[in-house]
């Protein structure tokens, strides 16, 4: 192998690596900003609930808003 053969090899290595380290470093961004968006509509959504239930409570004991 000739030595712009080599250094051809060598660059196009490196420039795999690169896009390879970019594309999974997008992806795990991208992964993390999800289960960060998910988990705060989770906590959302299970706040409601708790909310809903303690109004249903309330309803029954003749209690309104709470108190």
């Amino acid at each position: 192998m000739n030595t712009g053969a080599a250094l051809f090899v060598a660059l196009a290595t490196i420039a795999i690596a690169i896009v390879v380290v970019v594309v999974l470093g997008r992806h795990w961004t991208t992964d993390h900003r999800l289960r960060g968006t998910l988990g705060e509509t989770t906590t959302t959504t299970v706040r409601w609930q708790v909310r809903s239930a303690r109004t249903a409570i309330d309803a029954e004991r003749g209690r309104v808003d709470g108190r």
